[in-house]
């Protein structure tokens, strides 16, 4: 369904830029897909490989979801969690919205549009993650506080994942302009870890601290935390990188939905961060050296365990760098700051 309507979509640019040739209805990608290229376009996209890998990606995802949450939830495969599949709820409501769009006179494939379109796409998957778990009793097998928190990390997890493939597949990358933007892509790479490797993330993390306890200082309370997360389960685990997630993306809402006796901790850390997104400098050496430590991340998240002391010593080393070059003032801050998060 989605396919034809897609096909539909190419005809009707067509018809009012003569933007595409050789149109047909037969499917997303005819035999000149990787020919035909919309004509005022400020890049060279064919506009059917775009439409193409966003819904691939996009349903690729979907299917993901239910086995993951399956091995997050402890769920055998009696609960059936995987009954209701969102992929025909998604194309539904991407077919309503890609039909809007191309009714209107001004619809430009350009680069800026492809990227509106994969936030649109991204939103709409988002809530057909929500519905589809829902829909398949994920409230009534876990719980409804479980479910919501589970739910909206496989949002994350997707999401970025398909912000991802577009940047690296068709160079479609929205901008950087935060220190904080780059920990949060690895952040959520880093949750979708099966739980031996997440296991193995948090043995390796004092590992790498104490490498560096002349950069990064630490405490008894401190460490008896990390100790903590290294030997409890998968799920608290996840959550505890889900918790740092939404200090940095949503930090209104992570002290909202934080414990009383979380929630002057997390502001600490909002604080933390704030003060290191106004020092840190994304200038084009730290960009690059981020790109290598982005590359570093990824070879371990698809290879397992043995980069993943060097994927988070480049990321500590990374720190260091600058931050012995920030003035006295901006690093004593900062100190200060990080020794009352790890005082109590």
């Amino acid at each position: 369904m989605l396919l034809f309507l897609l096909s539909a979509a190419r005809i009707a640019v067509a018809d009012k830029t003569n933007a595409f040739d050789n149109a047909t209805d037969t499917g997303l990608v005819n035999a000149n897909a990787s020919d035909t290229k919309y004509t005022g376009c400020d890049n060279d996209i064919p506009f059917d490989t775009f439409l193409n890998l966003i819904v691939e990606t996009s349903k690729e995802q979907l299917n993901n979801v239910a086995k993951n949450v399956k091995i997050y939830s402890n769920l055998s495969d009696d609960n059936n969690i995987g009954r209701v599949n969102g992929i025909d709820l998604y194309e539904q409501m991407l077919q309503h919205n890609l039909k809007e769009i191309i009714s209107d006179i001004k619809f430009n494939a350009s680069e800026t549009f492809m990227l509106d379109f994969i936030d649109l796409s991204n939103s709409i998957l988002g809530k057909t993650i929500d519905n589809m778990l829902k829909m398949n009793n994920l409230d009534r097998l876990i719980g409804f506080n479980e479910s919501s928190k589970i739910r909206r990390q496989q949002v994350k997890i997707s999401t970025t994942f398909i912000q991802n493939t577009m940047c690296d597949s068709l160079s479609l990358c929205r901008d950087i302009n935060k220190y904080s933007e780059y920990l949060i892509i690895l952040l959520r790479g880093v949750m979708d870890l099966t739980p031996p490797n997440l296991k193995v993330l948090f043995e390796t993390i004092p590992k790498v601290l104490n490498s560096y306890k002349h950069i990064i200082r630490t405490n008894v309370n401190f460490r008896e935390y990390l100790k903590y997360l290294m030997n409890t389960d998968s799920r608290t685990q996840r959550d505890a990188l889900d918790i740092l997630d939404d200090v940095l993306s949503n930090p209104k809402e992570a002290i909202k939905n934080g414990s009383k006796n979380q929630r002057k901790k997390i502001g600490l850390l909002v604080e933390l961060f704030k003060e290191l997104d106004a020092a840190y400098d994304l200038n084009e050496e730290n960009n690059k050296q981020w790109e290598n430590i982005a590359l570093t991340f990824k070879k371990w998240l698809d290879n397992g365990e043995s980069l993943v002391e060097e994927a988070l010593t480049a990321l500590i080393a990374n720190f260091w760098l600058n931050m012995k070059i920030w003035p006295l003032i901006t690093q004593s801050k900062i100190n200060y700051t990080w020794s009352k998060i790890i005082r109590d």
